[in-house]
C-alpha cells in the first residue's frame, strides 16, 4: 500500500476568509478607537507616530455661536395629581384648647 500525504498550506495560504474578516475587523476597530481618542482630545498639538497636527481651539472660532453655560431651566410641568384640599375645620367645643393656666 502507498501512503497518501496531504500537505497543509503554510504562511498566508493558511488563512481562511473568516480569518481575514476577523483581521480586517480588528484592524478597523483599532483605527476607529485611535480616531475617537484624537477627536475627544483637548490638545492643540497632536503627534502620532510620523503624523503631526496643530488644530485651532474650537472656542476661538469666530463663526461658532457663543456657548450658553447656564441654559434656562424648563418650566415645571403641572402636577397631574394635586394634593387633596384640607378638611374643613368644625367649631367643636372639644377641639378648643384652653389657654395655659385656665380651666373651662
Amino acid at each position: 500500500m502507498s501512503n497518501i500525504v496531504i500537505e497543509q498550506p503554510t504562511g498566508l495560504g493558511s488563512f481562511t476568509i473568516g480569518d481575514l474578516g476577523v483581521f480586517i475587523g480588528t484592524l478597523g476597530g483599532v483605527i476607529t478607537s485611535i480616531l475617537i481618542v484624537l477627536q475627544k482630545s483637548h490638545c492643540k498639538k497632536i503627534k502620532f507616530m510620523c503624523w503631526e497636527c496643530e488644530r485651532n481651539d474650537p472656542l476661538d472660532d469666530p463663526e461658532r455661536p457663543p456657548l450658553n453655560p447656564n441654559p434656562p431651566n424648563p418650566p415645571n410641568p403641572p402636577n397631574p395629581n394635586p394634593p387633596p384640599p384640607p378638611p374643613p375645620v368644625e367649631d367643636d367645643e372639644e377641639a378648643v384648647v384652653p389657654p395655659a393656666g385656665q380651666n373651662l
